[in-house]
């Protein structure tokens, strides 16, 4: 009994040890592997994602341990961001509720400081920002008491005191009981405190994302909005360079770089800062590397020798889409424009529809390198939804809505992809999914705004939506009558769908992985998710072809001859198919049947 009390303590304690810098020692390897997912990667939506629920259900844990505040910090845990690891059967429960290690969060200091991420000419930059001030509105429901007072500690540690006009705690009816009274009351001794308004505005009834937030805005005093999600961590230096921008250039939303927070140790990591937001062919937003273009136009110097040099990227870079969950944008500007469509339900496809009215109707968006907010990513939504009303009933009419007032003909190419939202529209019935839609459309008119041609053409150029100038279809071999196809991937799993090409029966039926968009000009064969047809890296001239991300090199690049033979414009060799299983790169010879590749013309508007 003795011996076996030990082994307990041993293990107890190997699980929950902190170490001198506070983090806890890491479990073995193959218990890492059955933890409770791999890190998020930036793909996914932020703050609002779509998925499976995991493998235990909210009706395992009681309504005691719902509405209890388990908040009890340990010294040193995840000090600096560093990971905390806690025994797997303890979070496993509670994991459910948030959908994120809720008993790893509340070990962990709501006063937390994370590293600065910011370049150390960041750091060094000043900003002439007058008497500029900004409201902070998060948005919350049911959120977890930690991470809420964590995401507004974070900001009271982090923000000039001058700087915020308030925080503006928006409640959407929320029915966990320490996020009533006790939050009131510890909120006001923390106005007391630190000397910051701050106010809890709570929904009689359940409204979502957006209705929340455009009840905050009616309350809101400051000259500029900051939106913040409810599970955050500001860093050093992240408000100015927001509100500078806005002051500048009051028709710009400007966004801070989104660093990770892992959703099962609470480590920090620090975000790539070379990307941009854009959609996919379903709406969905993506980030992908900005291109070279963003990149000249920020942050190049031209040379006499012709060559373009970089300075360090710290510079706002012009970005299509907004993520969402994080921006600043001037007051009147925000209502001057239409604000949100308060007729988009809970939460999805409002900031695809707030970037292209920015853009299209004369401002822009902004991504600033030198601003870093944490975030914690997790794979699927806690939230509830109305009764009676799903997901994706939910998510497809506010994207409908998005493609009815501002996409024009490629809307019709949005419902010919995506068949499973006019059926959505059908059982939501179509009175009410497009209910003041045409109130949508009168802003649009009166502010003049750009079409949808536009904002693919000046906007985002490196798009893989199609045009008219481009070619759209199936790129069918002449001698096998098979089609090019890119790897399949399950819808919604967030996998990007790169491999090695290969060739399938070219169906009558609408197959996504079989629809390519040709740009004569740049010379790129692409597809959904911003993937090109590219040379791979094989030894020559067998070289297999592959389908990677779209990187606007040399080696992606192909051109369509008057003998219908599809030629890699680096290596001159010419795409070939010997069987279904493998395609690859060979010597051109103008009379081999299985080097001719037919494109067929597919309608989509």
């Amino acid at each position: 009994l003795l011996l076996l009390i030990i082994i307990l303590v041993t293990v107890i304690h190997r699980f929950t040890a902190v170490d001198k810098d506070g983090r806890g020692v890491a479990p073995s390897k193959e218990t890492r592997r059955t933890r409770l997912g791999k890190a998020q990667t930036m793909r996914t939506i932020i703050g609002r994602y779509i998925g499976p629920k995991p493998d235990w259900a909210m009706s395992n844990v009681s309504d005691e341990i719902i509405n209890s505040n388990l908040y009890d910090p340990q010294p040193g845990m995840g000090k600096d961001g560093r990971p905390v690891y806690l025994p797997y059967p303890k979070d496993q429960q509670l994991y459910s509720i948030n959908r994120f290690n809720l008993a790893v969060s509340d070990k962990i200091s709501v006063d937390r400081k994370l590293p600065d991420p910011r370049k150390v000419s960041c750091r060094k930059k000043k900003y002439q920002l007058g008497n500029v001030n900004t409201s902070i509105i998060i948005v919350f429901h049911n959120e977890a008491w930690s991470t809420l007072v964590r995401t507004v500690h974070s900001i009271l540690n982090t923000s000039p005191q001058h700087l915020l006009a308030e925080i503006l705690l928006v409640d959407d009816f929320s029915n966990r009981t320490f996020l009533g009274k006790t939050l009131d009351d510890y909120m006001n001794n923390l106005m007391s405190v630190r000397g910051v308004d701050i106010k809890v505005i709570r929904s009689p009834k359940r409204i979502g994302l957006v209705g929340a937030r455009l009840l905050g805005v009616e309350h809101a005093k400051g000259l500029i909005l900051t939106f913040i999600d409810a599970h955050c961590e500001a860093t050093s230096g992240w408000l100015e360079p927001l509100l500078a921008e806005v002051k500048d250039s009051p028709n710009t939303a400007a966004c801070p770089i989104i660093d990770i927070i892992n959703e099962d140790t609470f480590a920090f990591t620090r975000s790539f800062e070379l990307h941009s937001g854009a959609i996919n062919w379903n709406l969905g937003f993506r980030w992908y590397p900005i291109s070279k273009r963003v990149l000249i136009e920020t942050n190049g110097m031209s040379h006499p020798d012709g060559k373009v040099k970089f300075r360090e990227l710290i510079n706002p870079f012009k970005s299509p889409f907004m993520a969402g969950g994080l921006f600043s944008i001037n007051r009147d500007y925000f209502n001057r424009i239409g604000k949100y469509d308060p007729y988009m339900d809970i939460w999805g496809g409002e900031n695809i529809e707030l970037s292209l009215r920015i853009w299209m109707c004369g401002g822009q968006v902004k991504i600033l390198p030198c601003s870093h907010v944490a975030h914690i990513f997790r794979k699927s939504s806690p939230y509830t939804f109305r009764p009676g009303k799903s997901i994706g009933e939910v998510l497809y009419t506010n994207l409908a809505r998005v493609a009815e007032v501002w996409m024009d003909d490629w809307r019709n190419f949005f419902y010919m992809v995506n068949p499973i939202v006019n059926k959505t529209l059908s059982k939501v019935g179509f009175e009410t999914a497009f209910t003041g839609l045409e109130a949508r459309k009168r802003i649009r008119s009166e502010l003049k705004c750009q079409n949808f041609s536009w904002f693919l053409e000046n906007v985002w150029p490196e798009n893989f939506f199609p045009t008219d100038a481009r070619f759209f279809g199936r790129i069918k071999q002449d001698s096998s009558g098979a089609c090019l196809q890119r790897p399949i991937v399950q819808a919604g799993s967030g996998k990007v769908p790169v491999g090695a090409v290969s060739l399938g029966e070219c169906s009558s039926q609408l197959k996504i992985h079989q629809l390519f968009v040709y740009n004569h000009i740049t010379e790129f064969i692409m597809t959904d998710e911003n993937v090109c047809l590219d040379s791979g890296s094989h030894p020559i001239p067998t070289r297999q072809a592959m389908f990677a991300p779209c990187t606007e090199s040399d080696r992606q690049k192909w051109k369509h001859t008057n003998q219908s033979q599809l030629v890699h414009v680096q290596s001159g060799l010419c795409l070939e198919s010997p069987n279904r299983s493998r395609v690859q790169l060979e010597n051109c010879k103008p009379m081999k049947p299985s080097l001719k590749w037919i494109l067929v013309d597919e309608k989509w508007h």
